[in-house]
C-alpha cells in the first residue's frame, strides 16, 4: 500500500467534505459526519445516537484532520463539544474499531493516530515518521439501513463479513452532495435534520442532551 507520504499530493488548505467510498458496489459516496464521537456514513441517524452533525475539515493533511461543525447550534455551550474536532483511529496490531473524534490532541490513547496523509485525494492514517499505517477502511452495519459506522481495520480483514471494503476521500463526488431528509427519530430530537447531504450548505444539527426532558 502506501510506503511514505507524498507531500506534494496533499490537500489543498481549504474546506474539505471527509467521504468514504462504498467499495462494494462501486457507485455508493457518503460523506462521513459526526455521531456520538464516532464517524458514521449515510441518510439515517440510528436512533440510539444522540448527538449528529456534519463537519467540514479545515486543515488537512499531512497534520491531523481538523474539523469543524456545519451548524453553529453544534456549541460547547449547547452541547459540551469544543471544537475544533479530530479524526482518530485505533492503529494498534489486530484492531478493527471505529473511527473516531476527539477534541484535544492530548486525548489521542496509546496505540492510535490523529496524524493523515494524502495521495490523489485518498486519506490514510499515518504515523509520526509520515509513513501510512496498514489496514483498510470498511463500513460496519448500523441499526439505520443504508447508514455505516466507518471502522479502521488494521489487519485488513474484517471478523464480520457483512461489513463492506471502503476508501476514505477527501474530495467529494461529482454534481455535490444529494440533499435527503432524515427520518424522524425519537423524542427529545430535532426532526428533520439532514447529516448526509448539502454540500456546502450547512447542516442541521440533531442533539439531544440528557436530563432535557425531551425540550
Amino acid at each position: 500500500m502506501w510506503k511514505q507520504l507524498l507531500f506534494a499530493s496533499c490537500v489543498a488548505a481549504q474546506a474539505f467534505n471527509v467521504s468514504v467510498w462504498d467499495n462494494t458496489d462501486g457507485l455508493n459516496v457518503m460523506r462521513v459526519w459526526y455521531g456520538d464521537g464516532i464517524a458514521h456514513a449515510g441518510a439515517v441517524v440510528p436512533s440510539g445516537v444522540s448527538i449528529a452533525f456534519n463537519v467540514s475539515c479545515l486543515q488537512g493533511p499531512p497534520a491531523p484532520l481538523e474539523l469543524n461543525p456545519d451548524s453553529s447550534a453544534a456549541s460547547e455551550s449547547l452541547l459540551g463539544i469544543t471544537a475544533p474536532l479530530y479524526l482518530a483511529v485505533n492503529s494498534s496490531g489486530g484492531a478493527e474499531d471505529a473511527i473516531f473524534f476527539v477534541s484535544d490532541l492530548g486525548e489521542v490513547p496509546e496505540g492510535s493516530t490523529a496524524l493523515w496523509g494524502a495521495y490523489e485525494g485518498v486519506l490514510f492514517p499515518m504515523d509520526a515518521t509520515s509513513s501510512s499505517l496498514p489496514g483498510i477502511a470498511y463500513l460496519g452495519s448500523t441499526e439505520a439501513e443504508g447508514t455505516w459506522v466507518v471502522r479502521w481495520n488494521v489487519a485488513g480483514t474484517p471478523t464480520d463479513v457483512s461489513e463492506r471494503l471502503a476508501t476514505i476521500m477527501s474530495r467529494d463526488p461529482p454534481g455535490g452532495w444529494e440533499r435527503r431528509s432524515l427520518q424522524e427519530v425519537e423524542d427529545g430530537v430535532e426532526k428533520g435534520a439532514e447529516v448526509a447531504g448539502g454540500g456546502g450548505e450547512a447542516a442541521e444539527l440533531k442533539g439531544r442532551r440528557d436530563g432535557d426532558g425531551g425540550n
